[in-house]
């Protein structure tokens, strides 16, 4: 258990680098799910599929998966039975599968491996963040102990990293057998989490800047300007894709971009730029910083 208690740690370390926080870490264990299904008579065939439509409990709710696992045969008692079953967490749900599935080796292993993550929590700076939760899953059939999720940011974006336990992974792909664990990071979904961040931080509110330039000449210029512009906690951005001028305008209306900066040869020699305002179609002359002082007035 310290494998994996030492793999969800690094993934901790590794968003908090990123500058996130806020983490919970919800754990459960396919051995007493494993427990549970037994007790059930639910093994076998059902087994799988039981999992995978509770993997989607977070996005389409109770009342859709309910129905699914009944299309898929198992009884409409037995539904409500593991549906209950999710509800339970952290010692309340260790108590609970050890007097109803105790009967079952696995599950008395998973709720001994359970323990052993809560005890060594707090030597892996995860004490306040590991939450043991019976309704997380993870659909796929290789896991075989621990499984883990992390989530960070709003409710509404989910876990931003995933994993577990698969003793057996490796040797049903032809190596050695070899237990293993690990954890994944959700590109995607920590995307959505720094630009939530991002949104949210007052320091960084500040309307956007395109900074276009009229041609080739100009285009390192209009570089550097961007750049001269984010160190003055502006958002800006200047042209990678060698467009034309009027291509420009048109990618930053696109993205509601709310400003545009335009870099000229005769720009570059006066030092006065012209700052197009796209909302209020209205033009500002003055410096770089000029500029990047009236534009954060207007958040």
């Amino acid at each position: 258990m310290e494998a994996d208690l030492e793999c969800v740690s690094t993934a901790v370390d590794a968003l908090r680098s990123l500058g996130l926080d806020g983490f919970e870490v919800r754990v459960n264990d396919r051995k007493v799910l494993d427990g549970m299904m037994e007790s059930l008579s639910l093994e076998g065939q059902y087994e799988m599929q039981v999992f995978r439509a509770l993997d989607r409990l977070d996005k389409v709710g109770e009342a859709r998966v309910l129905q699914e696992l009944v299309d898929r045969g198992v009884g409409e008692d037995k539904a409500q039975k593991i549906l209950g079953f999710t509800h339970l967490k952290g010692d309340e749900a260790l108590e609970f599968a050890r007097i109803e599935f105790g009967s079952s080796k696995a599950t008395m292993e998973g709720i001994d491996e359970l323990r052993q993550l809560q005890s060594m929590a707090d030597a892996f700076g995860l004490g306040k963040l590991l939450h043991i939760d019976f309704s997380l899953v993870r659909g796929l059939d290789y896991y075989t102990g621990p499984v883990f999720e992390i989530r960070a940011g709003s409710g509404e974006i989910g876990s931003v990293a995933g994993g577990g336990r698969y003793d057996g992974l490796i040797e049903r792909f032809g190596g050695p057998s070899t237990p293993a664990t690990g954890i994944s990071l959700g590109v995607e979904r920590l995307y959505e989490v720094l630009f939530e961040k991002i949104s949210k931080d007052d320091g960084l509110k500040n309307s956007g800047v395109f900074v276009a330039n009229v041609n080739e000449a100009t285009a390192p210029d209009a570089v550097r300007i961007s750049r001269d512009l984010q160190s003055m906690r502006v958002r800006a951005e200047s042209d990678v894709m060698g467009r034309k001028l009027g291509r420009q305008l048109e990618y930053a209306d696109s993205k509601g971009i709310p400003y545009v900066l335009i870099v000229g040869q005769e720009e570059l020699r006066s030092g006065k730029f012209k700052l197009k305002d796209m909302r209020n179609k209205r033009e500002i002359i003055g410096s770089v910083a000029e500029i990047a002082e009236v534009v954060k007035q207007q958040v």
